[in-house]
C-alpha cells in the first residue's frame, strides 16, 4: 500500500500535477510554479488577503502587485511587462477602481491615463510615445 501512495506521488509530481496548497486563515502564503519558480506570495489575516500579494513569471520577473485591506484591493494594482518594466498601474478604494489609471510604453513614458470613479470611467487621456496629448475623451 505505502509503495502504491509514493507511486502515485511520484507520478503527479513527474506530471507537473503539484497543486497550490490552501492559503492559511492567518500567515503567510507562497505558491510555487511545478518547476519550483515563485508563483505568488501574499498574507492573509482572518482567511483574507492582507496587505501586498505579488505574482510572478516563470522567469521570477515580477508580472501583478497588489495592495489588499481585508480582502478587497486598497491602493494600487500593479502590472509589469516581461522584461519586468511597469505596465498598468491603477487605483482601487474598497476593492473598486477609483482615480487614476496609468498605462505605460515600453520605453516608460505614460501612455494613457483614465479616471475613475466608484468604478465607473469617466476620462481617458492618450498620448503618444513622446509623451504629448494624442485624444481626451470625457464618458
Amino acid at each position: 500500500m505505502k509503495k502504491m501512495t509514493l507511486t502515485i506521488i511520484a507520478l503527479f509530481v513527474f506530471c507537473g500535477l503539484v497543486y497550490a496548497e490552501k492559503p492559511p486563515e492567518n500567515g503567510d502564503y507562497k505558491e510555487y510554479y511545478e518547476t519550483g519558480e515563485l508563483k505568488e506570495e501574499a498574507t492573509y489575516k482572518n482567511g483574507k488577503i492582507e496587505g501586498i500579494r505579488k505574482k510572478y513569471q516563470r522567469s521570477g520577473e515580477l508580472l501583478l502587485e497588489a495592495s489588499y485591506k481585508r480582502g478587497k484591493v486598497e491602493g494600487f494594482i500593479k502590472t509589469y511587462t516581461k522584461k519586468g518594466k511597469l505596465k498598468t498601474k491603477t487605483a482601487y478604494v474598497d476593492g473598486k477602481k477609483n482615480g487614476e489609471s496609468k498605462g505605460y510604453y515600453e520605453n516608460g513614458k505614460v501612455r494613457y491615463i483614465d479616471i475613475y470613479k466608484n468604478k465607473k470611467k469617466i476620462k481617458r487621456t492618450l498620448f503618444n510615445e513622446r509623451g504629448k496629448v494624442e485624444k481626451e475623451v470625457d464618458f
